[in-house]
Order: C-alpha cells, then sequence, then structure tokens
C-alpha cells in the first residue's frame, strides 16, 4: 500500500507539473499574438517578450520565500493568484496596462517555476533523480510542443477573453491537483523568520560549492552564446535557407521531438556514464552542431542536425539537474535554485539583444558560426580549468551528500 501511495503522490505531482507548464506556454503564445494583434508592431512584441523575461531576475526572492514557507502552499496561493491576475487581463485592452498586469502575472510565474523545480526533489527519491528529472523534460518540451499548436488552432475561433477564462481554468486545476501532493517536510529555523535575509544564502551556498558553481558556469556559457537560437532560428530558416512558415514550424517541432527522445535516453545514458562525462559530451556536441548549422544550406540536412542537436543536449540536461538536485541540501533547494536563475538571466538577455543586432550586421550564419565555437571553447576552459572534476573526482550522489553536510556545519 505504501508502494501505491508513493507511486500516486509522484504521479500527481507530474500532473500538476504538466499543467502548470502547458499553462505558462499556452498563455505566453497566446498574449504575443494578443500584443500584436492591438499594436501591430513587433517592437511591442519584443517588449512584451522582455517584461516575461525580466522577472527571472526575482528568482532568488521566490526561493528563499519559498524556503521559508510550505513550497506546496506557495504553489497553491501563486497558482491562485495567477489565475485571479488572468481574469483581470481579460478586463483590459490599453496596452499599458496589459504591459503592467503581465509583469505582475510573469513574477507569479517566475514564483511557481522555481517552486515546482524544487519539489522534484523532494518528491521523487535520490536514486531515481535521472528518471523524474527524464519525465520532467518530458512534459516540459510536450507542454512546448502542444501549447502553441493548440494556441493556433483556438486563437482563430475565440476571442482572448476566452482563452484567458480557459488558462484562469488551468491554474485554479492546478492549486487543486498540489492539494493531493505529500512532500517530506523541510524544518523552518527561527533564524528564516524573515526570508529576505536568507536571499544571500542561495549565493554564498553556490559559492562555496565547487558542483554547483561548475553547473553555473556552463549555464552563463549555454545562456551567454545560445540563448540567441529562439530569435535566431526563424532568420535562419526563412532566409539562410530560404525556406517557408510551414518549414519553419516543421524545423521547431524537430526540434520538440529531439528533445522529448534526448530526456527518454538520459536516464539510459547514466548508467553508462558518469554524469560529467554525459554533461561534458552532450554539450560539446550540441555547441559544435549549432556552429554547424551555419555552414549546412541544406533545408533537410539542417533538419536532421538540429533535432540531433537537442537530443544530445537534451539527454546532458537531465545529468545536469541530477548533479544539481543531488548537490543541494533540501532547506535551501528554493534559495539556491532562485540564485541559480538570477545568476544566468543577464547572460540570457544579452545574448537575445546582441544575438539579434549581429544577426542584422554581419548575417545569422556568422552569428551561429561564431557562438558555437565560443561556446565550445569556453566549454573547454571550464572543464580543464574550473571543473570539480579536472582531478577525477567522482560524480555521485555521495559527493554532493559531503558537500551538504559541510557547507551544513559551517
Amino acid at each position: 500500500m505504501k508502494q501505491i501511495t508513493k507511486k500516486q503522490n509522484v504521479n500527481n505531482f507530474f500532473v500538476t507539473y504538466v499543467l502548470s507548464a502547458f499553462g505558462y506556454e499556452f498563455i505566453f503564445f497566446i498574449m504575443t499574438v494578443h500584443v500584436y494583434d492591438i499594436t501591430k508592431s513587433a517592437l511591442n512584441v519584443s517588449l512584451f517578450a522582455v517584461l516575461t523575461y525580466l522577472p527571472r531576475f526575482f528568482s532568488p526572492v521566490c526561493g528563499a520565500i519559498a524556503d521559508r514557507f510550505s513550497r506546496l502552499n506557495v504553489l497553491r496561493i501563486i497558482a491562485l493568484a495567477t489565475s485571479v491576475m488572468l481574469f483581470f487581463l481579460s478586463l483590459v485592452n490599453n496596452i499599458s496596462e496589459v504591459y503592467a498586469l503581465w509583469f505582475c502575472i510573469s513574477i507569479m510565474l517566475t514564483f511557481i517555476m522555481n517552486v515546482r523545480g524544487t519539489l522534484i526533489a523532494e518528491i521523487i527519491p535520490a536514486e531515481k533523480y535521472h528518471t523524474g528529472n527524464s519525465v520532467i523534460l518530458i512534459l516540459l518540451n510536450a507542454a512546448k510542443l502542444l501549447a502553441p499548436l493548440i494556441g493556433g488552432l483556438v486563437v482563430l475561433k475565440f476571442q482572448i477573453n476566452v482563452l484567458l477564462y480557459a488558462t484562469c481554468i488551468i491554474y485554479i486545476v492546478t492549486a487543486v491537483m498540489s492539494c493531493f501532493i505529500k512532500s517530506e517536510k523541510i524544518n523552518v529555523t527561527a533564524e528564516k523568520i524573515n526570508p529576505m535575509k536568507k536571499i544571500p544564502d542561495g549565493f554564498k551556498y553556490i559559492k562555496d560549492n565547487n558542483y554547483l558553481k561548475y553547473l553555473v558556469y556552463v549555464g552563463v556559457t549555454w545562456r551567454l552564446f545560445l540563448g540567441l537560437q529562439v530569435s535566431l532560428f526563424i532568420i535562419y530558416v526563412k532566409t539562410f535557407l530560404a525556406g517557408n512558415d510551414s518549414q519553419y514550424g516543421f524545423f521547431m517541432t524537430l526540434i520538440g521531438l529531439g528533445s522529448i527522445a534526448g530526456s527518454l535516453a538520459g536516464p539510459w545514458l547514466a548508467k553508462k556514464r558518469k554524469n560529467n562525462q554525459i554533461i561534458l559530451w552532450g554539450l560539446l556536441i550540441h555547441f559544435t552542431s549549432f556552429a554547424a548549422l551555419g555552414l549546412i544550406k541544406n533545408y533537410y540536412l539542417a533538419c536532421l542536425i538540429v533535432m540531433l542537436s537537442f537530443a544530445v543536449f537534451y539527454a546532458a540536461l537531465v545529468s545536469i539537474h541530477t548533479l544539481r538536485d543531488q548537490s543541494t541540501q533540501a532547506s535551501i533547494r528554493g534559495s539556491v535554485y532562485g540564485s541559480v536563475l538570477g545568476l544566468l538571466t543577464p547572460a540570457g538577455i544579452c545574448s537575445m539583444l546582441i544575438g539579434g543586432y549581429m544577426a542584422e550586421k554581419l548575417g545569422v550564419a556568422l552569428v551561429l558560426i561564431f557562438a558555437g565555437i565560443s561556446a565550445v571553447i569556453c566549454l573547454l576552459f571550464i572543464t580543464y580549468l574550473l571543473s570539480p572534476f579536472k582531478n577525477n573526482i567522482k560524480s555521485s550522489i555521495d559527493d554532493g551528500l559531503l558537500y551538504n553536510s559541510e557547507w551544513s556545519n559551517k
């Protein structure tokens, strides 16, 4: 009976996770179309995307609050608050009011992203982190595939208000489903009365933990040199490869399918190789293939390479998330994960802004080649000079637990 209860608990978490992930992808797609319909301006759509991304700077605050209070209670409250704000969003049409409300909603969505990330390591047993992270990444990529597809169909048939109401219901159901999840209780000490005072602890924990520092270096490299890919791919397909809208959609679909395939392969690879080996070779192949796209003029070959590239990347991402979960103490996960996201956000924003500018000046092919090669060089530098694995330090749960213990005794 106990085994069935645990399985049901994990399944309830997966359902809650995919609902919140789908809700985010769906409403982002719908609102992008809505903003363009209101303004008829690509610049305003770009501003909308920046407003979606900026609240990630608040991630350390979100994490500290999640560590101070029950993470499940925070998830329920924030999901309901998101639903209420989406309802108010359906009442406004002025673009300034839309921006203001969306910024607040984006803060709520960042909260949800942080909390559900920390809950993974609490609900899934440590020995099944690879499998758990694999399932989570599959669900996330499935949401990314389905949300635009469904959104594209319904946006033509229903008014924006109806779609916003539907998203409200998604987040209400998310809050309800979270009530059927049980997680291990994390002790809250008297020191945590004011969560704002705990914000620096996430950054300090990363500084003191060589494994997390390594993952931050790797993450910044990926965000800085490949964060521009979302805005670049449409230019790459439609100009460099002379494709049409349908071919661009097929190209992006293959990225999603490759990501799901890689997420499935991640746990299998983890049985054959150590985390650090999977991360290094997976990212090297991904970065190299990114540069290779700038040399390929054949659409179908580019499709094959990009699908394989993202399959390898997501296989590595399973090990990245597993190493992160193994190396982080349960009581401070929210602050640590929020701090990591906060550290990666500036690199992502710079990549999007600079990448678009360079693509206009130098051409998309040169940007892809430069970004891919630069990422490879940085990754090799990090691996051989800054990585905790450079001296053959064993990659295992024991390493992470040792670090947790050392940090706890400070």
